[in-house]
């Protein structure tokens, strides 16, 4: 997988595809699209859709790190300006935000934060799968932080036999993202991952929402369109990021 470089949003795409920071001018401001795509369909594997990021650079201590998933909407077909929130782009599937999972359009809420371990200067690696039966299952650092079925939920099943790209919203503390070529991890693999995990003792707590700083970061942001969010976030996001 690569970055595509010529449709995403305040985002500086670098080292061939295999890297993208986000632009400073974009940091802080909850008007500004922070998307990027892979240049490509990802191939679909025995084991699902598969592709994995690593964090190279993010400020923590916000109610949103990223979001990311896949979308059926081919970006070279997207016309006119893409919208602030990936969330916003239809046939488009992503867990993130602040704790959400947006399914084409329709909003779940999550009861803990796929990313909550997730810390500054770990490198964490993020992996999300599409499986064979539907599932939607995301990986932090080769282990399994969130499975969603559609079915249990009552959503409607992504129709994987046509071409489905990534997708990461880099709304909130993520700034600098690196693409990693790899395999959805093994059960073997997953339970190293975590055996090595709990020897290191607990991971980071969840930070209460009150204590997130305002504006970009804030997950109520996500529910509004587009206009009235720029409205409520304005003068709120200044240094939200920095």
């Amino acid at each position: 997988m690569k970055f595509r470089s010529d449709v995403c949003g305040m985002v500086e795409i670098k080292d061939g595809g295999d890297k993208c920071i986000k632009k400073k001018e974009a940091i802080g401001d909850p008007k500004v699209c922070k998307t990027v795509f892979s240049d490509e369909a990802i191939r679909k594997l025995p084991m699902g859709h598969w592709f994995e990021i690593r964090i190279d650079d993010g400020q923590m201590g916000f109610a949103s790190l990223m979001a990311l998933g896949f979308t059926g909407e081919d970006p070279a077909s997207i016309e006119g300006e893409l919208p602030a929130r990936a969330n916003l782009l239809p046939d488009t599937y992503i867990v993130g935000y602040q704790k959400a999972v947006y399914w084409n359009g329709v909003k779940l809420d999550l009861e803990t934060d796929p990313f909550v371990d997730i810390l500054p200067r770990r490198l964490n690696r993020v992996g999300v799968l599409l499986t064979p039966t539907n599932s939607l299952v995301v990986y932090v650092d080769r282990i399994k932080t969130m499975t969603i079925d559609p079915g249990s939920e009552g959503l409607e099943k992504i129709d994987a036999e046509r071409p489905l790209f990534a997708v990461i919203d880099l709304w909130g503390g993520a700034k600098q993202l690196s693409v990693q070529n790899s395999l959805p991890p093994t059960e073997e693999e997953e339970a190293a991952a975590r055996a090595a995990k709990t020897a290191k003792g607990p991971g980071k707590k969840e930070a209460k929402a009150d204590e997130a700083p305002a504006g970009e970061a804030a997950g109520d942001t996500a529910e509004k369109p587009a206009e009235e969010t720029a409205q409520a976030a304005e003068g709120e996001a200044e240094g939200d990021e920095a």
